[in-house]
């Protein structure tokens, strides 16, 4: 369903649709990042690594390739430092696409360049940005990109009490993400400013897009998990579901055990990929052995990110991935669940990271389809994204758009969250334009009546609709420190509390919670995907899932998204 939102044409001044966030302050410090402004040269605000560039060139590249870049970076106070290739790991050259495919794969892929502080300059002048308009301009950055940061588009809390959904700074410890001022010595926000934006929530803000509570809270479920039928009772592979999220915690109905780090069962609902974490991994070494700040994402288990705060809070975005998993185990419980960890428990995605990830993805599908071994997958689930600094200009996202044509073209449904935001400024990957025949999955929220979320995002970009407001689903059990807001002793049977409290909106032991946001459109959207076609296939031989070659997975990709009911 295409999205048929008016145009959003800016203001008489012929401004662009507007982000109507930023992260804080202390998200950017966290993960080394900066905020391109409009002023800086960009058409609109992004926000990127200050230390890194993307870059296509190979690691091999002719030392005077790299010199003249330095030679351009000279009076900045900036140099690129000498970086070597993440490893494509072992399953991708043992198995991966032979001769001209996969040298175009090599060619393709992209590494994390460091830069660094001149001989006797100030670090904090190191800013990518500054030095790829450099590069750029003296006709040596063309292979060069900046390392955005994208994020979760799920809605982190109730934005009366939590903060932004897009950072995770309670405005009772951390301020307004807007501004990062503390509450306690610079305004209540409930008098002086929304945590979403600067006015008053309960008069100018925008706190009444997600009135009703669109944010996490705990439920109870009495329901079993859905059946998941053995591979000899489909007579048919398994479809699978990769989803580029938060990783895997112990869940009972996701075939996940305990304790953390347990193996996984065979044939279980959930799988993951060690090698690809592992090759994450080596990437970030290689930045923080050089000085840089960001955070490791050590395997594919999920952990809270390190804040300093001694405070217990839950991350913003804790769960994000085991929620998605959820949703596909309730629609497509014969689906098998592949789960990589890329982002941060306060909702942050490193690029570079997002393409070591998708890289892989499409390696081991080529490697499937060409019979040299391989993975098969046949759904990617990216309930994730960010803003364009510059919407005009292919260049910025020609990186991102590479690796997600590839898995395109090789009949891979890429499903991609439309945004939180309220706003038609395009929301990437999900506003992605390809040219084959496969259309990039973008997916908007419905509310529970089928009317579009007012806080999703909307343009003739977003093709499809899904529910995405107060779903239930699977949760890490976990226990927030926050507590019932309200308690008092009270008799009770034995072995129960003995007190009597209001709701703990941060006790998820019982393995469940309700949220919202576009993310889980999106993650709905795959399940529906990965269950038609496997209803396909039991119709029709033709849509088998057995049959690997690209011209069949698309032809039932193609199937399956013309009867999503979206």
């Amino acid at each position: 369903m295409t999205g048929d939102a008016l145009a959003d044409l800016g203001d008489d001044n012929g401004a662009p649709p507007s982000t109507p966030w930023l992260p804080s302050a202390a998200v950017l410090r966290r993960h080394g990042a900066r905020v391109l402004e409009p002023g800086d040269g960009g058409s609109a605000p992004t926000v990127y690594r200050a230390g890194v560039l993307l870059s296509t060139a190979p690691a091999s590249e002719p030392p005077d390739t790299l010199e003249r870049c330095n030679q351009t970076l000279a009076g900045s106070g900036m140099r690129l430092a000498e970086s070597h290739a993440v490893p494509a790991g072992r399953g991708a050259a043992a198995h991966g696409p032979d001769g001209p495919a996969r040298e175009r794969a090599v060619r393709r892929r992209v590494r994390a360049v460091q830069l660094v502080a001149a001989h006797g300059a100030d670090p904090e002048s190191v800013d990518a940005w500054a030095a790829l308009k450099a590069l750029r301009a003296s006709g040596h950055g063309a292979h060069l990109s900046l390392d955005h940061l994208l994020f979760g588009a799920s809605i982190g809390g109730v934005p009366m009490t939590e903060g932004s959904p897009m950072t995770e700074g309670s405005p009772m410890t951390e301020g307004s993400p807007m501004t990062e001022g503390s509450p306690m010595t610079e305004g209540s926000p409930m008098t002086e400013g929304s945590p979403m934006t600067e006015g008053s929530p309960m008069t100018e803000g925008s706190a009444w897009r997600f009135a009703g509570g669109a944010g996490r809270r705990p439920v109870d479920l009495v329901l079993p998990p859905p059946r998941r039928r053995t591979v000899a009772e489909l007579g048919d592979r398994r479809p699978v579901v990769a989803i580029l999220d938060t990783g895997i915690s112990p869940h009972e109905w996701l075939d996940v055990p305990t304790p953390a780090g347990s193996a996984l069962p065979a044939d279980g609902f959930t799988t993951v990929d060690t090698e690809l974490q592992a090759m994450i991994l080596a990437a970030q070494d290689q930045l923080i052995a050089a000085g840089h700040s960001l955070q490791r994402l050590r395997d594919a288990w999920e952990r809270q990110i390190s804040t300093g705060s001694v405070a217990g809070e839950l991350g913003s975005h804790t769960g994000h991935g085991t929620f998605i998993g959820g949703l596909v185990r309730q629609v497509a419980p014969d689906a098998t669940v592949l789960q990589i960890r890329v982002m941060h428990s306060d909702g942050v995605v490193y690029e570079s990271d997002l393409l070591i990830a998708l890289d892989r993805l499409a390696d081991e599908v080529e490697a499937a389809q060409a019979g040299t071994g391989g993975r098969m997958v046949d759904v990617v689930c990216l309930s994730l994204g960010y803003y364009l600094e510059s919407a005009a200009d292919g260049s910025y996202t020609i990186r991102l758009q590479e690796h997600i044509d590839r898995l395109l073209a090789a009949g891979v449904v890429v499903v991609a969250a439309a945004g939180n935001h309220a706003t038609s400024r395009e929301f990437y990957p999900a506003a992605l334009a390809c040219d084959g025949e496969l259309p990039v999955m973008s997916v908007g929220a419905f509310q529970p009546n089928d009317a579009k979320a007012m806080f999703s995002n909307d343009g003739p970009w977003v093709r499809y609709w899904a529910p995405g407001s107060a779903l239930i689903s699977t949760f890490p059990k976990v226990q927030g420190s926050r507590g019932a807001a309200f308690t008092t002793p009270a008799g009770n049977a034995g072995g129960r509390p003995t007190r009597r409290e209001t709701l703990d909106d941060d006790d998820y032991t019982r393995g469940f919670a309700s949220w919202s946001g576009s993310s889980f459109a999106a993650g709905l959207g795959a399940a529906e995907v990965a269950a038609l076609l496997l209803e396909n296939a039991a119709a029709d031989p033709q849509l088998r899932l057995d049959q690997l070659d690209a011209k069949s997975t698309t032809q039932r990709a193609l199937r399956a998204l013309d009867g999503f009911p979206g």
